[in-house]
């Protein structure tokens, strides 16, 4: 890859039983580090790593998911890569490395809790013809 960078080949969301997972795969193992821009925002910042492909700078919206994560926005500038990580709320998050895969863990939000059965339908049976 140019220069000695390392390429960032994937960047995806999922759903885990402790809550949610932002996950990116890169070529090699990178230098990262993370920083709050704001109470709701966090940026990921990959060093000496690029974007290689279009479709990986693309937003990931996952507001629709009963997760802590809104949306993840990818972008490269000045030789590294930037992912903008924006939640609905704040909570707490764990960072860890294997190899080439980075995964930044979000506790499940407080104010969502566990899914509730549907409320019964309030309406009154048809009466049966005599």
């Amino acid at each position: 890859f140019k220069g000695g960078k390392k390429a960032m080949t994937w960047v995806g969301f999922q759903q885990v039983k402790e809550g949610s997972r932002v996950f990116i795969k890169t070529s090699a193992a990178v230098d990262y580090r993370i920083t709050e821009a704001g109470p709701e925002t966090l940026i990921l910042e990959l060093q000496d790593t690029f974007i290689p492909t279009y479709n990986n700078r693309r937003p990931l919206d996952t507001s629709f998911f009963p997760a802590a994560v809104a949306m993840i926005t990818p972008s490269s500038s000045k030789g590294s890569v930037k992912i903008e990580i924006k939640l609905k709320e704040r909570v707490p998050f764990i960072t860890r490395q294997e190899d080439n895969s980075l995964f930044v863990d979000f506790e499940k939000p407080g104010k969502m809790g566990p899914a509730k059965p549907a409320a019964k339908p309030k309406f009154k049976a048809p009466k049966k013809a005599k």
